[in-house]
């Protein structure tokens, strides 16, 4: 078993750097070939044979009122997908299927889809309700990049609805699990959870993807079927970009959406309330609890969970000191930290807990 989750998490790290490399390439090639388009379409050229120290703040702002963000965002886009892909196709040589001892197949009903709908929207609201808190009380900090309105978004919102959900589903869901669920339901969804949450690099993605990364872990152990957490993962990021949609139109529908989503996000908890003990959302706890908590000291666990926590911490302290720039006072600051303290209470407890649930230690014929 400690093998095997020390395999596993090596593999995530595999992922992420590709993603990382891959995304970096593309996203410095096509914005190289950008910025000699751009410059060469203004002239800025002209200002490269003279003074260029002079005019340095001159070439900036018309770089940053031309096309270049478009390009930043299409090499973005492109290699966040490429780096995604090449990363599952790594993870699959890493940990084979055909070592795998098999999750038993089986289908929900139409009631139970709905349950587990709500309760996705349930789960999505609770972690990005903590992970977001600045925004709701009107302090967050813009990224240009973003807030541009470049026609490059339109892309970037249909890879997050149609391309994520595909590829980060094979890589968490039926890669990870497929390899740490014969150790224990348990601490493989904590694992693949607690992986999915820390890979997006930032305290407000993390706590609403571990705490949906815990149901949709859930759902896949029970149901051996990537789809149902394909069609959720779709389901959550679709509801999430719609308002960018509109905004492209110059359409206002957030007080609505709101509404609409705040709804469905009260029903979803209180469905996880009053459902929580549903045949489908119990995983096994058969077997004896590890003494030794393997899942978590070993080597690849530990480079993974320090590191991807490194990572999101150093993401919100950078943004923390930003936000000090604007006139928004102490209260900003606060509001910032509480993200960080609840994603750093999250990874302790689940590394604390994880150890003393069952794990069943069956065998795959190679680990």
């Amino acid at each position: 078993m400690k093998k095997a989750y020390s395999k596993s998490a090596l593999a995530v790290l595999v992922l992420y750097a590709a993603m990382s490399v891959v995304s970096g390439i593309l996203t410095g090639l096509i914005t190289g070939i950008g910025l000699v388009f751009v410059m060469n379409d203004r002239g800025l050229f002209t200002v490269m044979n003279g003074d260029l120290a002079r005019n340095f703040t001159m070439m900036l702002n018309r770089l940053l009122e031309s096309e270049l963000v478009d390009f930043i965002l299409l090499g973005s886009v492109l290699g966040s997908a490429g780096g995604m892909l090449v990363g599952n196709l790594i993870m699959r040589k890493i940990l084979p299927e055909r070592n795998n001892i098999p999750i038993e197949k089986k289908t929900l009903s139409v009631p139970d889809i709905l349950l587990v709908a709500l309760m996705a929207f349930g789960l999505w609201g609770v972690g990005a309700f903590i992970g977001n808190l600045p925004e709701w009380f009107g302090f967050s900090i813009e990224n240009p990049l973003y807030s541009s309105g470049s026609k490059m978004m339109i892309l970037f919102n249909i890879y997050a609805i149609f391309g994520a959900p595909v590829l980060e589903e094979l890589a968490f869901r039926r890669t990870l699990l497929n390899h740490l669920h014969p150790y224990g339901e348990v601490p493989a969804a904590f694992m693949s959870a607690l992986l999915f949450g820390l890979i997006h690099g930032n305290a407000s993605q993390f706590m609403l993807a571990f705490c949906l990364g815990l149901l949709l872990a859930t759902v896949y152990q029970r149901t051996g079927r990537v789809i149902y957490t394909i069609a959720l993962h779709f389901m959550i990021n679709l509801t999430a970009t719609i308002p960018d949609f509109f905004a492209m139109a110059d359409i206002d529908i957030m007080t609505g959406w709101y509404i609409v989503v705040g709804t469905l996000v009260v029903a979803g908890i209180v469905i996880l309330i009053l459902f929580r003990k549903k045949e489908f959302l119990s995983l096994s706890k058969s077997g004896e609890p590890d003494p030794n908590a393997a899942e978590f000291k070993n080597v690849g666990v530990r480079i993974a969970v320090i590191g991807g926590t490194i990572l999101v911490i150093g993401y919100e302290i950078f943004m923390l000191f930003s936000s000090l720039s604007y006139d928004y006072g102490p209260m900003n600051v606060v509001l910032r930290l509480i993200p960080i303290f609840c994603s750093l209470a999250m990874i302790i407890l689940t590394v604390k807990l994880v150890g003393k649930y069952p794990a069943e230690q069956k065998q795959p014929e190679e680990l």
